[in-house]
C-alpha cells in the first residue's frame, strides 16, 4: 500500500468580517464529499470511509473552532439497472462548533453521482453529482453577553438580554458538481473539477431577517505523475470564492 503525504500551501486568503464563510478542510482531497459532490464514488475501491477533524485558532482563543466529520461512499450501485456508466451514492455528517457562543452547525447530506466514459478508449471520464443537504444551526445565548446585562459594575448573566432571538434555525440546501479525468499513461492522469454550493440560496439568520447564504464556487484540479510503480507525485490546486472572499491553495501529495 502506498502511503500518501500531503503538503499544502495557502497562497491567497481574503476574509471579510461579518460574512459567513463555508467550512472547508486544508487537506481538501481527503474530504471529497465536502469538495465536490461529483467525487462521490470516484476511487479505486468499492467502499470508502473518511473521518476528518479540524481544530482552528486554538493558540489564540479559549474557544477554538472544532469541526469533526464522517463520510462514506459506495461506487457502482444498481449495476443491473444502470447499464451505461456507473452510479455511486454517499453520505456526509459534519458538526462544526465555533466561538464563545458555541455556534454549532450540524450538516447531514446525501450524495449521488453518475460516472461514464466519454471516449471509446475509456481514457476520458466524466462524473456528475448532486448533494441535497439539511443544515441545523444553534447558538447558546447563555454564553453571550449583551449591553442590557451590564448592571453598572460588571456583566450579570442573570439579567435579561432584552433580545428576541431564535436559538435554532434549519434549512434545506443543494450542491452540485462536475469532474473530468483523463488517463495519460499507465501511471499518470489529469483531473479537473468544479462545484457549486448553496444553489437554493437558503435564508440563514437568527434574527428572522432576509439574510441569504451566498453561493460558493470551487474549482480544483491536478496531475498524477507516476515516478515509479510505488511512487506518485500529485500536484494539485483548489480555488474557491464566496461573496467577496477568495482562496487559493496549492498542494502536493506523494
Amino acid at each position: 500500500m502506498i502511503k500518501t503525504f500531503t503538503i499544502l500551501f495557502s497562497l491567497v486568503l481574503f476574509a471579510i468580517a461579518g460574512m459567513a464563510q463555508d467550512i472547508h478542510y486544508s487537506q481538501f482531497y481527503a474530504s471529497p464529499l465536502t469538495l465536490n459532490p461529483a467525487l462521490t464514488g470516484v476511487n479505486d475501491c468499492n467502499y470508502r470511509v473518511g473521518v476528518m477533524y479540524r481544530n482552528q485558532w486554538k493558540s489564540v482563543s479559549a474557544n477554538p473552532y472544532q469541526t469533526p466529520s464522517i463520510s462514506f461512499d459506495i461506487n457502482n450501485v444498481l449495476q443491473r439497472i444502470v447499464k451505461t456508466g456507473t452510479l455511486s451514492v454517499g453520505a456526509l455528517v459534519l458538526n462544526d462548533k465555533a466561538g464563545a457562543g458555541d455556534l454549532t452547525n450540524l450538516t447531514i447530506a446525501g450524495s449521488i453521482a453518475y460516472q461514464r466514459p466519454l471516449s471509446a478508449s475509456r481514457k476520458l471520464n466524466l462524473s456528475i453529482g448532486i448533494q441535497p443537504a439539511y443544515v441545523q444551526k444553534r447558538l447558546d445565548f447563555t454564553k453571550v453577553f449583551f449591553e442590557t446585562q451590564f448592571n453598572g459594575q460588571d456583566f450579570d448573566p442573570t439579567l435579561s438580554n432584552g433580545e428576541n432571538f431564535n436559538d435554532k434555525i434549519g434549512y434545506v440546501d443543494l450542491n452540485a458538481g462536475l469532474y473530468l479525468s483523463y488517463i495519460v499513461g499507465r501511471n499518470s492522469d489529469i483531473f479537473l473539477g468544479g462545484s457549486l454550493f448553496h444553489l437554493l440560496s437558503p435564508k440563514e439568520s437568527f434574527l428572522g431577517s432576509d439574510n441569504k447564504l451566498n453561493m460558493r464556487i470551487a474549482g480544483h484540479g491536478g496531475v498524477r505523475l507516476g515516478v515509479s510503480d510505488k511512487l506518485d507525485l500529485i500536484p494539485q490546486i483548489l480555488f474557491m470564492t464566496q461573496s467577496k472572499a477568495k482562496e487559493v491553495n496549492l498542494g502536493l501529495s506523494i
